[in-house]
């Protein structure tokens, strides 16, 4: 198991396995809601490509932070990565003792951050 890994299960609460999981229907959403017209919302689309990123962005955060739980009692966190001038969060939930990304999008970092 890796460090980064064990950074992230710390802030998950969750014993470090090293799998993330991402199903079929979470890339679906992701490429559905995230992956055209994203710059109405201010945001970029996600391409392709991006998926690769997915494990950068939650072995090698910047920031995470806990969201609210939702109505079936699963913990979710925030994970916030810059890499090369784009700002990806992925949005994750912990339950039934498994990690999974539920979603992912992108943003242009702004000016002097």
């Amino acid at each position: 198991m890796s460090g980064a890994f064990s950074r992230t299960a710390a802030v998950t609460s969750m014993p470090p396995t090293g799998a993330l999981l991402i199903t079929d229907s979470d890339v679906r959403h992701i490429k559905k809601n995230h992956g055209q017209r994203e710059a109405l919302r201010g945001q970029e689309n996600i391409t392709p490509e991006d998926f690769a990123l997915i494990p950068v962005v939650m072995n090698e955060f910047d920031t995470a932070r806990h969201e609210n739980t939702d109505r079936r009692g699963n913990k979710k966190v925030l994970f916030v990565k810059k890499v090369n001038g784009t700002v990806y969060t992925a949005s994750v939930e912990r339950g039934n003792n498994q990690l999974g990304v539920i979603t992912f999008w992108k943003t242009k970092a702004r000016s002097g951050a």
